[in-house]
Protein backbone atom coordinates (compact mmCIF):
# COMPACT_ATOMS: atom_id res chain seq x y z
CA UNK A 1 0.00 0.00 0.00
CA UNK A 2 2.78 2.34 0.80
CA UNK A 3 4.46 1.79 -2.73
CA UNK A 4 0.88 2.65 -4.26
CA UNK A 5 0.88 6.07 -2.02
CA UNK A 6 4.41 6.75 -3.28
CA UNK A 7 3.71 6.35 -6.85
CA UNK A 8 0.34 8.29 -6.82
CA UNK A 9 1.60 11.31 -5.03
CA UNK A 10 4.46 11.17 -7.99
CA UNK A 11 2.20 10.90 -10.54
CA UNK A 12 0.26 14.17 -9.09
CA UNK A 13 3.27 15.99 -8.47
CA UNK A 14 4.48 15.14 -12.15
CA UNK A 15 1.21 16.17 -13.41
CA UNK A 16 0.96 19.51 -11.78
CA UNK A 17 4.45 20.42 -13.12
CA UNK A 18 3.82 19.47 -16.55
CA UNK A 19 0.55 21.62 -16.25
CA UNK A 20 2.35 24.70 -14.61
CA UNK A 21 5.62 23.81 -17.48
CA UNK A 22 2.95 24.71 -20.40
CA UNK A 23 0.08 26.67 -18.87
CA UNK A 24 1.48 30.34 -18.43
CA UNK A 25 -2.18 31.26 -17.40
CA UNK A 26 -1.85 28.54 -15.06
CA UNK A 27 1.29 29.59 -13.46
CA UNK A 28 0.53 33.44 -13.54
CA UNK A 29 -2.67 32.24 -11.70
CA UNK A 30 -0.55 30.22 -9.04
CA UNK A 31 2.44 32.85 -8.67
CA UNK A 32 0.65 36.24 -9.37
CA UNK A 33 3.74 37.43 -11.19
CA UNK A 34 5.78 36.47 -13.76
CA UNK A 35 9.18 37.69 -15.54
CA UNK A 36 10.10 36.38 -19.12
CA UNK A 37 12.66 37.80 -21.07
CA UNK A 38 11.85 38.61 -24.57
CA UNK A 39 15.14 39.39 -26.45
CA UNK A 40 16.64 42.54 -24.35
CA UNK A 41 13.80 43.05 -22.36
CA UNK A 42 12.44 41.77 -19.09
CA UNK A 43 8.42 41.98 -18.93
CA UNK A 44 7.05 41.57 -15.91
CA UNK A 45 3.02 40.31 -16.00
CA UNK A 46 0.48 39.80 -13.61
CA UNK A 47 -2.60 37.64 -14.76
CA UNK A 48 -3.60 36.26 -11.35
CA UNK A 49 -6.74 36.62 -9.71
CA UNK A 50 -6.83 40.14 -8.12
CA UNK A 51 -10.41 39.46 -6.23
CA UNK A 52 -10.77 40.76 -2.41
CA UNK A 53 -7.90 42.94 -3.13
CA UNK A 54 -7.74 45.92 -0.79
CA UNK A 55 -6.60 49.21 -2.20
CA UNK A 56 -3.58 50.05 -0.47
CA UNK A 57 -1.30 53.57 -1.13
CA UNK A 58 2.52 53.29 -0.45
CA UNK A 59 5.34 55.79 -0.53
CA UNK A 60 9.01 56.42 0.45
CA UNK A 61 10.20 56.76 3.46
CA UNK A 62 13.46 58.59 2.28
CA UNK A 63 15.33 59.57 -1.21
CA UNK A 64 18.26 59.57 -2.13
CA UNK A 65 19.97 63.23 -0.92
CA UNK A 66 19.15 65.88 -3.46
CA UNK A 67 16.14 64.14 -5.04
CA UNK A 68 12.80 66.23 -4.30
CA UNK A 69 9.55 65.00 -5.15
CA UNK A 70 8.21 66.60 -8.30
CA UNK A 71 4.56 65.06 -9.11
CA UNK A 72 2.32 61.52 -8.76
CA UNK A 73 0.03 59.89 -11.64
CA UNK A 74 -1.93 57.17 -11.20
CA UNK A 75 -1.36 54.03 -13.09
CA UNK A 76 -3.32 50.44 -13.44
CA UNK A 77 -3.36 49.39 -9.78
CA UNK A 78 -1.07 52.25 -8.20
CA UNK A 79 0.43 55.04 -8.35
CA UNK A 80 3.91 56.32 -10.04
CA UNK A 81 5.90 58.89 -7.56
CA UNK A 82 8.63 60.93 -10.23
CA UNK A 83 11.76 62.93 -8.27
CA UNK A 84 14.19 65.54 -9.23
CA UNK A 85 17.64 65.25 -8.70
CA UNK A 86 20.18 67.75 -8.36
CA UNK A 87 21.59 67.66 -12.17
CA UNK A 88 18.62 66.97 -13.75
CA UNK A 89 18.51 63.47 -13.16
CA UNK A 90 15.22 61.63 -12.63
CA UNK A 91 14.26 58.89 -10.09
CA UNK A 92 10.98 57.15 -10.10
CA UNK A 93 9.27 55.04 -7.08
CA UNK A 94 5.78 52.94 -8.52
CA UNK A 95 3.62 50.17 -7.38
CA UNK A 96 0.76 48.59 -8.97
CA UNK A 97 -1.65 45.89 -6.97
CA UNK A 98 -2.70 43.52 -8.91
CA UNK A 99 -3.70 44.99 -12.06
CA UNK A 100 -5.47 42.92 -14.56
CA UNK A 101 -3.60 43.11 -18.18
CA UNK A 102 -0.38 45.14 -17.25
CA UNK A 103 3.22 44.63 -18.43
CA UNK A 104 5.98 46.52 -16.97
CA UNK A 105 9.07 46.34 -19.30
CA UNK A 106 12.91 46.79 -18.15
CA UNK A 107 15.52 46.95 -21.54
CA UNK A 108 18.43 44.84 -19.83
CA UNK A 109 21.05 44.74 -22.38
CA UNK A 110 23.26 47.28 -20.55
CA UNK A 111 22.71 45.59 -17.12
CA UNK A 112 23.57 43.28 -14.84
CA UNK A 113 21.24 41.30 -12.87
CA UNK A 114 21.31 40.85 -9.05
CA UNK A 115 18.48 38.68 -7.46
CA UNK A 116 18.03 40.51 -3.83
CA UNK A 117 16.01 40.34 -0.58
CA UNK A 118 13.75 43.50 0.66
CA UNK A 119 12.12 43.39 3.66
CA UNK A 120 11.95 39.58 2.85
CA UNK A 121 10.75 39.82 -0.37
CA UNK A 122 12.47 38.42 -3.52
CA UNK A 123 13.59 41.16 -6.13
CA UNK A 124 15.51 41.46 -9.17
CA UNK A 125 18.43 44.33 -9.25
CA UNK A 126 19.28 45.76 -12.63
CA UNK A 127 22.85 47.89 -12.52
CA UNK A 128 23.75 49.80 -15.59
CA UNK A 129 27.49 49.26 -17.19
CA UNK A 130 27.15 52.77 -17.85
CA UNK A 131 26.71 54.74 -14.40
CA UNK A 132 25.35 57.65 -15.87
CA UNK A 133 22.05 55.55 -16.33
CA UNK A 134 19.39 54.62 -13.49
CA UNK A 135 19.82 51.41 -11.18
CA UNK A 136 16.72 50.05 -11.34
CA UNK A 137 15.05 47.55 -8.98
CA UNK A 138 11.58 45.43 -9.35
CA UNK A 139 10.29 43.57 -6.11
CA UNK A 140 7.02 41.23 -5.75
CA UNK A 141 4.99 40.79 -2.44
CA UNK A 142 2.99 37.73 -3.99
CA UNK A 143 1.12 38.08 -0.77
CA UNK A 144 -0.96 41.24 -1.77
CA UNK A 145 -0.69 40.58 -5.66
CA UNK A 146 1.75 43.81 -5.12
CA UNK A 147 4.77 44.99 -7.63
CA UNK A 148 7.17 47.78 -6.57
CA UNK A 149 9.59 49.38 -9.13
CA UNK A 150 12.22 51.68 -7.78
CA UNK A 151 15.00 53.96 -10.20
CA UNK A 152 17.41 56.36 -9.00
CA UNK A 153 20.52 57.17 -10.59
CA UNK A 154 22.62 55.97 -6.93
CA UNK A 155 24.90 53.02 -5.92
CA UNK A 156 22.89 49.92 -5.85
CA UNK A 157 23.42 49.38 -1.87
CA UNK A 158 21.69 52.63 -1.75
CA UNK A 159 18.76 51.79 -4.00
CA UNK A 160 18.49 48.53 -1.98
CA UNK A 161 18.68 50.51 1.45
CA UNK A 162 15.92 53.09 0.11
CA UNK A 163 13.46 50.53 -0.77
CA UNK A 164 13.43 48.70 2.38
CA UNK A 165 11.76 52.29 3.60
CA UNK A 166 8.79 51.98 1.50
CA UNK A 167 5.75 52.31 3.78
CA UNK A 168 1.82 52.11 3.90
CA UNK A 169 0.90 55.86 3.06
CA UNK A 170 -1.08 57.00 5.51
CA UNK A 171 -3.82 58.95 4.20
Amino acid sequence: LTRWAVAALLAVVIGLGLFFTVSTEARAAFLGWIRQQYETFYVYTFAGSNDNIKPVHYELGRVPEGFTFSTVFEIAGGESYIYSGPNGEVGEFGYSVAPEGIALYIEVAECEHRTVTINGLPGDLYVPKDRSSRTELFWVDDATGTIFTLGFQVDPEELISIAETIQVKSD
